[in-house]
């Protein structure tokens, strides 16, 4: 990114209706309400039911952990981790569940190696090292948990002058090398997801 500077305060907002309209942006005419209410239950089902402590990477206002938690009567907590101090802040009364823990990146090091699952939903694409975050997610998980990750099979980092950049980084390329091959691999259904022909979702899992 020569020249340019990452910018996270574009994750930054004011109200839910902002983090919703930022987390999932209007595509293709399909709103941010509309994406909310197909993708979601669409992308939990894929993840599945979790037991045990489940890491949410990049957890938002928490939109997946608390339909993940829905289907998930054994997970005993959900660590949600976010940059954004806003949407840290409106995460546990959008959850509305005691098994929401929210964290910032520099509180990790203490949960180191507790979690059974983690998931990393449309979040890796705009982080500016995302080896270092794949790094981390494997850091916090137990040898055999599960890592299930969606993701754009390009770029779009956030940086200065309202400009999202894209760069040759390949994601799935990161995963195979910090998690080995995925065990299971699909390109997400355009009928729920928009754009769905451009996304994937994949479950890896950790030595």
């Amino acid at each position: 990114m020569t020249g340019l500077r990452y910018a996270p305060g574009v994750f930054e907002c004011d109200t839910e209706d902002q983090a919703k309209a930022i987390i999932l942006t209007p595509e293709a005419g399909v709103s941010p309400a509309t994406r909310w209410a197909k993708e979601t239950p669409y992308l939990a089902d894929l993840i599945g039911p979790q037991t045990g402590v489940l890491l949410d990477y990049g957890c938002g206002i928490g939109r997946m952990a608390k339909a993940v938690l829905e289907r998930s009567p054994g997970i005993t907590e959900v660590i949600g981790v976010d940059q954004s101090v806003s949407m840290r802040t409106m995460a546990p009364r959008y959850v509305d569940d005691p098994r929401l823990t929210v964290l910032s990146h520099d509180s990790l090091k203490y949960v180191q190696g507790s979690a059974d699952a983690a998931i990393a939903v449309w979040v890796l694409q705009h982080c500016v090292g995302p080896a270092v975050d794949l790094a981390r997610i494997r850091d916090i998980l137990k040898p055999g948990a599960i890592l299930h990750v969606v993701n754009d099979f390009e770029r779009a980092v956030p940086v200065t002058g309202g400009w999202w950049f894209r760069d040759a980084q390949n994601i799935r390329r990161l995963c195979a090398t910090v998690f080995g091959e995925p065990e299971h691999y699909q390109t997400l259904d355009p009928a729920f997801v928009v754009p769905g022909d451009r996304s994937f979702y994949a479950r890896y899992r950790r030595a």
